[in-house]
Parts: C-alpha cells; sequence; structure tokens
C-alpha cells in the first residue's frame, strides 16, 4: 500500500514539473527535459501497475487457507465442531464431514486420533 501511495505523489510532481517545463520552453523548440519527465512519469505509472497487479488477486477475494485439526483423544465430529463452530448440530459436523470423507471413510464416528482434519470456512 505503501508503494502505491508513493508511486501516486510521484506521479503527481512528474505531472507538475512536465507542464512547469512544458510552458517555459518557446513554442517550436523540443525539449529534452519534457522528455525526460515523460519518460520518469512512464516509469512511475509501471510502478503503480505492479502495485496493483500485487493487490489484486486479494481484491478479488482469493481464498483464504483453510483450517487443519488435529484428531485428539476423546474427539467426535460434533465436539470438534463445538470447538471449531462454537455450533454442535448436525449441519455443523456434517460439514467438516464432508469435507474429510477420504480420510475418515463411511463412518463418519470413526475417528483415529492423530487424523488431521480440514476445516471448511463457516
Amino acid at each position: 500500500m505503501f508503494v502505491l501511495l508513493a508511486a501516486l505523489i510521484l506521479i503527481f510532481f512528474v505531472a507538475r514539473l512536465a507542464y512547469r517545463y512544458a510552458a517555459d520552453r518557446p513554442v517550436g523548440t523540443p525539449s529534452r527535459r519534457w522528455a525526460a519527465c515523460a519518460g520518469l512519469g512512464v516509469m512511475v505509472l509501471l510502478i503503480v501497475i505492479a502495485a496493483l497487479a500485487s493487490l489484486l488477486p486479494t481484491l478479488q477475494g482469493a481464498p483464504s487457507p483453510t483450517k487443519q485439526y488435529v484428531v485428539q483423544r476423546g474427539d467426535t465430529l460434533s465436539r470438534i465442531a463445538g470447538k471449531v463452530y462454537g455450533d454442535v448440530s448436525p449441519r455443523s459436523w456434517k460439514r467438516i464431514y464432508e469435507a474429510n470423507k477420504d480420510v475418515i471413510g463411511a463412518d463418519p464416528s470413526r475417528l483415529r486420533i492423530g487424523m488431521q482434519l480440514t476445516i471448511p470456512e463457516s
């Protein structure tokens, strides 16, 4: 975010300098200073584009990393749902089961100590 702010400030000053130098030169004469300011302006514009491109995944709502839970002694899917979501309803523990069917197997009551479960977002 700091890079974006700095680039915008630079663009402001480059545009201001370019306007001042363009106004100072006689009509019809090329200005090397104008070309230098334009080149600097293009570089600053590229910095702004790069900064925005790096922020784009965040702005688009990139998926957040999923949580992991290691099964402890005495855990059930309902207890895990209560710890993670604060809700022990069948809907909550079934979401955890659906996300981990390949790990748990066909019987949701057969959890083994040390199983690593993926906890879907609430």
